[in-house]
């Protein structure tokens, strides 16, 4: 497994199902991952760490709607990505009803 440097996190891409029955436009732009792996974070000026937000294992929104903007970082057949967290711009939280 690939472990990132500084504040870059190693995502898995989730692709968007396409409905054969409707078709509906989203306006979304934004990509969506797991998390697989973080950084441990960047220095500040002197010279602290500052350690990520994000932790394996977390949905997020990243990126402006194109996958191929970041590197990519392949293991097996599975094509990975790898972002800086200040291109995630939320954490998705599944609710549970019940």
């Amino acid at each position: 497994m690939l472990r990132p440097t500084q504040d870059y996190i190693l995502v898995r891409p989730i692709e968007r199902k396409v409905s054969d029955v409707i078709h509906v436009v989203n306006a979304e732009k934004h990509c969506r991952g797991e998390i697989l792996a973080v950084g441990p974070g960047k220095r500040d000026k002197r010279g602290r760490l500052r350690p990520l937000d994000s932790r394996p294992g977390q949905i997020v929104a990243f990126g402006d709607g194109n996958f191929d903007f970041y590197p990519k970082h392949y293991e097996g057949n599975e094509c990975l990505r790898i972002i800086q967290e200040a291109d995630v711009v939320a954490f998705i939280e599944e609710h549970q009803h019940g």
